[in-house]
């Protein structure tokens, strides 16, 4: 099974994908980093089978836990702030 890193997955590009994603691989296994713990139960109660982890890019110990356990990463989520991504 897939394991899949999402960043951003409720903006508008990274909600599509994440619709996609689910509707076409239903068995994959999805973490989605999101902005905040609302947003996470939000994505929960819509796609159960999420991981729908609160957090931040600026959390760059978080963001390298979830990318390394996954084996697709796919940055889809705004930065606000260039220094994170340096």
């Amino acid at each position: 099974m897939s394991k899949v890193f999402l960043a951003g997955a409720t903006g508008y590009i990274g909600g599509h994908t994440l619709q996609l994603i689910t509707n076409k691989h239903p068995e994959w296994d999805i973490t989605a980093l999101v902005r905040t713990e609302f947003q996470a139960k939000i994505l929960k109660k819509q796609i159960p089978s999420i991981l729908a982890v609160p957090g931040s890019l600026e959390d760059l110990d978080l963001v390298a836990r979830l990318a390394a356990e996954a084996d697709v990463v796919l940055q889809n989520a705004s930065v606000r702030y260039l220094s994170t991504m340096i």
